[in-house]
């Protein structure tokens, strides 16, 4: 989840099953929309406890049995995740509950006194619940699935849930970061395929194809690095500072993480991003800027494209001091899983990116995004355009 989560471990007792879930070029021929339903959702860009600073949230709406609920579409996850009346806990009581029906085992069948929670780690938080199903509609009243399973949290701790308005999370991550199939969200629904672009002050998730008013570019695709074990990530020959003859990292995955609020790398690789980039700006008029000429960082894909954030995006001016921090943060994962590099929120406000799962192997797209810092823009054309591609929920 933006600004909440880098790593997530989900353990499926009494099978004691343990996935770690953090996170060619192709046709970028736009889907027919004649034969394909297709649905966007606002996403409200929402910070820590409701302030102007710290950690970000990208929150939309889905409905449950009929009753709204915010939720984060998190890529880097693989479950829907809602608070159940049977949790007490703060992040619970303070957000909307789902009274349960029936309470299911992570297989499918009925959970018995013998069974054992489920139990989600996200990193600054962890989620204990039973499984349950439900009609499940993207958005309020799109496209439904119907028995849908999902995870009803028994048990939320209150970092990160509590610190924000949203009520549960909404996972798109690939099949191997379910528990099963139909514990799998977008397997449920008949489009696994989507686009998100972020700016300022929200976003549009688009279920069914992507947004072409977003595009500031053609996409450029790359497949899915091992899709077995669930994560959308793709292949990084090397990671590196442009003008720097030496990269920072090569051989590496990136996973891209729409549930992240940064972007974050190994530690020896945070150390010399803040090392080569940090000493070359300065505060002025309170922000950080550039003394001189441009700074870029490089992602080269193993497919062979070029992808480009400039540091600009990453400057954060120090709080209780002087000069400017690179605001990036660092994991490190141990082989075979990692290293990883870890692709958040400040990506996807350069990015507007795609997940496709129906092809083999899956494959992520991405377009310079055309709306990165021009919200009153684009809410302008949601407003005005007699396109009836900008109603949301949509329908075709």
């Amino acid at each position: 989840m933006s600004g909440v989560s880098i790593t997530k471990n989900i353990s499926l007792t009494p099978m004691h099953l343990l996935y770690l879930i953090t996170f060619v070029a192709g046709s970028s021929a736009l889907p027919s929309a004649a034969d394909e339903k297709f649905f966007e959702i606002p996403l409200i860009r929402e910070q820590k406890n409701g302030g102007k600073i710290g950690p970000a949230a990208y929150w939309g709406k889905i409905s449950v049995a009929g009753e709204i609920y915010r939720v984060v579409f998190d890529t880097g996850s693989g479950h829907l995740i809602l608070p159940s009346q049977n949790c007490s806990d703060l992040a619970c009581t303070t957000h909307k509950r789902h009274a349960v029906k029936k309470a299911l085992a992570a297989d499918g069948s009925p959970f018995s006194d013998t069974d054992e929670m489920a139990s989600i780690d996200f990193g600054t938080g962890d989620v204990k619940g039973v499984f349950t199903r439900d009609i499940v509609c993207l958005g309020e009243g799109g496209q439904c699935a119907e028995d849908t399973q999902f995870l009803a949290a028994t048990m939320m701790a209150d970092r990160p849930f509590a610190e924000y308005s949203f009520d549960g999370v909404f996972g798109l991550g690939l099949l191997g970061l379910s528990a099963s199939a139909r514990a799998n969200p977008m397997a449920q629904f008949d489009g696994m395929l989507f686009g998100i672009g972020l700016h300022d002050h929200g976003g549009r998730i688009t279920f069914g194809r992507w947004n072409p008013k977003w595009l500031g570019s053609p996409l450029t695709w790359s497949p899915v690095h091992e899709e077995e074990e669930g994560y959308w990530q793709v292949s990084v020959d090397q990671f590196s500072l442009i003008v720097k003859s030496s990269p920072w990292i090569q051989n590496v995955s990136a996973v891209v993480d729409s549930g992240t609020s940064m972007i974050s790398v190994p530690s020896h690789v945070a150390r010399a991003m803040r090392r080569d980039i940090e000493p070359q700006f300065v505060v002025a008029d309170g922000k950080c800027v550039l003394e001189d000429g441009r700074v870029d960082i490089e992602i080269r894909l193993g497919c062979g494209e070029r992808l480009v954030i400039e540091a600009e995006r990453l400057m954060r001016k120090r709080i209780g001091g002087e000069g400017c921090r690179l605001d990036i943060t660092s994991i490190d994962v141990p082989p075979p899983l990692g290293p990883l590099i870890i692709l958040g929120e400040p990506f996807f406000r350069k990015y507007y990116t795609v997940f496709d799962a129906r092809t083999s192997p899956p494959r992520i797209g991405f377009a310079h995004n055309q709306h990165d810092s021009d919200a009153d823009s684009i809410e302008s054309l949601l407003e005005k355009s007699a396109d009836p591609w900008w109603d949301s929920p949509l329908i075709i």
